[in-house]
């Protein structure tokens, strides 16, 4: 959100990013951070009070963009309202410019943004790739390398999926597991490992199997207990 509104900043005179639910703006700072800003937009316009015709508060309530033209004394002011969403909450992002001549103004406003919009895409582009990596390691970081069982990470995550749901438990490990791994080296051990855990993610499934540490196994599931047994 801080670089969106970076960007924004290179064509509006001011940018803030208003939480509806608290009734407070952010705005970036000279470092570029956001902080909370004592100063209402309807402030900056040289009011009181906020407009009849706010425009956030219209965006707020259809999720569309709402424009217009405000004007105290001689100065105008052009104020546009963005519908954004952060975590899950709703937010209005807040752009006013100040504006000498409409007609000037007009054919300047339609290149920056045309511009903006290019860097936008390419933010948007950035942000993908981002949230793509962060996938991954979220992927890796609770998935045990070797066998590609979820791993005590994975079973922290997955945990309450299991809270509240009759489930089956069970845990295996696999009997002299250390003498023939002494016997014939580390390489043959895993191969044993990998085809374990293999067969226990075929009986059932991926999200319910846990590499638990070494050769043992966690194994729990949403299943009735004639099926469970089935597949153990």
């Amino acid at each position: 959100m801080e670089q969106q509104l970076r960007l924004y900043e290179s064509v509006f005179d001011d940018v803030r990013l208003v939480d509806p639910k608290t009734q407070t703006a952010s705005v970036l700072d000279k470092n570029g951070k956001l902080y909370t800003s004592p100063y209402k937009c309807y402030h900056l316009l040289g009011r009181d009070a906020a407009c009849c015709d706010c425009t956030s508060m219209q965006t707020l309530k259809d999720h569309n963009v709402h424009r217009r033209i405000a004007s105290v004394g001689d100065q105008s002011y052009y104020v546009e309202s963005r519908y954004v969403e952060m975590d899950n909450k709703p937010y209005i992002l807040k752009l006013i410019d100040k504006v000498d001549s409409m007609q000037k103004f007009a054919p300047e406003y339609k290149q920056r943004m045309e511009q903006l919009r290019d860097e936008w895409i390419q933010l948007e582009e950035q942000n993908q790739v981002l949230k793509q990596k962060n996938l991954e390691l979220y992927h890796l970081s609770r998935t045990d390398a070797l066998t590609q069982a979820e791993n005590r990470l994975g079973l922290r995550y997955g945990f309450t999926s299991f809270v509240r749901h009759r489930v089956m438990v069970m845990m295996v490990d696999i009997n002299k597991f250390k003498q023939y791994n002494d016997a014939n080296g580390h390489q043959a051990g895993d191969h044993v490992l990998v085809n374990f855990a293999h067969i226990l993610i075929q009986a059932f499934g991926k999200k319910n199997c846990f590499r638990y540490g070494g050769d043992e196994f966690l194994v729990i599931a949403n299943l009735a207990e004639e099926e469970f047994d089935q597949k153990m």
